[in-house]
């Protein structure tokens, strides 16, 4: 059972903030250009859902199936991309998110049917590629595939070919992805949630019913846990990224990138393969992690889900929910409060900005922005179990 993780004293000063948050998303949501799921109007659909769970106010549940409803007229009559954090794929799976929580029904699995035969395509042709990635290319794709209960094809083809392309490592298997450094475009191994290996490894826990799938989760773990290093050398326990060019050692803390992805991956694949030893190390590893704290060091510096406090907070929250450890729920709180704290901006969105390279920017969408934020801080102040993490490979 989900337990709130915010003390009474404190929960009225959080819900002051969720409330700014939902009054500003249900003014300005309308105005979004973006559909999607986690940048867009679906996500902020999502959010202001579970805000109405928790405040019972009707006008945002009301809100919620607005957006819902321009994003799907629009997906059916305009063109735009497959991938799962900015088009179809991602929604696709917030369609039938609604669906399994009985907000719609009717003719939801009519518009997926319609979509998934060009998804397919694209699924394919990203894979071909070697575009492997959650957020983007096929991953994401092949996840809303799944959560769509799609023809068995599409899942079969989409298992053959990860085998088909996959590498074989000292101990294990895994996939090439590309980044460019110093200006040029190189192969690496990415071991991230976001963009990487961590990434591969939630996603095809999901869909692990078959002997296919449990054997491509147990041999890129195999290679994933190789990869652990000496933590009292590096900053982090696993590499962000294998590359002969760059050293990626000192992996931050974040959703995206890091070692909480890797102790997601190994717990959700402990689960799939029956191992207790991957448990052990994702226990091991994410009690470490507690103790950093250093938000520079980190590379904290917004508050949003992606590589921000409120992704760190929740990640942290969601295995202290499963363990109980009281240690867990001390980080998740020390960065629940950092997510607070970084309400500071007078121009922001409630408060926010998230750091662009090319400097700050006012962001409303689940991953980045203000509606992941509320997300996250309603998860830890209420009891009701944040089902909605599924989306960012958290459940």
């Amino acid at each position: 059972m989900w337990k709130a993780i915010v003390d009474n004293d404190k929960k009225t000063s959080v819900m002051k903030k969720v409330c700014e948050i939902a009054n500003i998303l249900s003014a300005s949501s309308s105005n979004l250009d973006s559909l999607s799921l986690l940048t867009g109007k679906a996500g902020v659909a999502v959010f202001l859902y579970q805000y109405w769970l928790v405040s019972k106010q009707y006008q945002y549940y009301e809100k919620a199936l607005e957006l819902l409803s321009e994003c799907i007229t629009s997906c059916c009559q305009k063109k735009i991309s497959y991938s799962f954090c900015n088009g179809v794929a991602g929604i696709g799976w917030c369609l039938k998110y609604f669906e399994e929580n009985k907000v719609i029904d009717g003719n939801v699995q009519e518009i997926i049917d319609m979509l998934f035969p060009n998804m397919y395509i694209q699924m394919v042709d990203f894979m071909k590629a070697g575009k492997y990635d959650f957020l983007h290319e096929a991953l994401g794709i092949a996840l809303c595939c799944y959560k769509n209960k799609a023809d068995r094809r599409f899942i079969d083809d989409f298992l053959n070919e990860m085998i088909r392309v996959s590498l074989r490592g000292d101990n294990g298997i895994f996939w090439n992805s590309t980044v460019y450094e110093n200006g040029v475009l190189h192969k690496v191994i990415n071991l991230s949630m976001s963009h990487g290996l961590s990434g591969i490894i939630c996603c095809l826990c999901k869909i692990g019913k078959s002997e296919l799938a449990r054997y491509l989760v147990g041999e890129s773990v195999k290679f994933l846990v190789d990869q652990r290093q000496d933590n009292t050398i590096y900053s982090s326990c696993f590499p962000s990224i294998i590359s002969e060019k760059v050293n990626y050692r000192n992996g931050r803390l974040s959703w995206c990138y890091g070692d909480l992805g890797v102790v997601v991956a190994l717990l959700q694949a402990s689960c799939v393969l029956n191992n207790t030893d991957y448990r052990n190390m994702a226990l091991n590893v994410i009690k470490i992690c507690s103790h950093r704290r250093d938000t520079k060091k980190e590379f904290v510096l917004d508050a949003g889900i992606c590589h921000g406090s409120a992704g760190i907070a929740h990640i942290f929250n969601r295995v202290y929910q499963k363990t109980g450890d009281p240690e867990l729920k001390d980080a998740a709180l020390y960065w629940l409060d950092d997510c607070l704290q970084k309400a500071s901006f007078i121009d922001g969105l409630a408060g926010y900005k998230v750091w662009r390279r090319d400097g700050w920017l006012t962001k409303s969408g689940l991953l980045e922005g203000i509606a992941g934020i509320g997300l996250v801080l309603l998860a830890a102040i209420s009891s009701i179990e944040p089902n909605w993490d599924e989306c960012l490979l958290l459940s």
